[in-house]
């Protein structure tokens, strides 16, 4: 008897269901004025996985091409200013 759980091969990276219609979609993106990571999580109400799946390529897709050109407040970066 096998000790792996039965939804082993259904989990998707950086998708979770946390409700009925209800994922929780995560990507990992870098902040281009720090170089430092930074994780997006966003909830998304849809009927299937795979509009989940849609959603977290769109969020990429947003922040790839957002690149250097997005204020760190359109993605909730904090931003510190050097007081001195």
């Amino acid at each position: 008897m096998s000790t792996r759980s039965t939804n082993a091969n259904k989990k998707l990276h950086g998708i979770k269901q946390i409700g009925p219609n209800l994922f929780l979609v995560r990507i990992d993106q870098v902040n281009p004025r720090t170089g430092r990571a930074h994780d997006v999580r966003k909830r998304v109400h849809c009927q299937r996985i795979e509009q989940a799946v849609a959603e977290r390529e769109r969020l990429l897709q947003n922040s790839s091409e957002a690149g250097s050109k997005a204020k760190p407040s359109e993605f909730g970066w904090r931003t510190t200013r050097n007081r001195g």
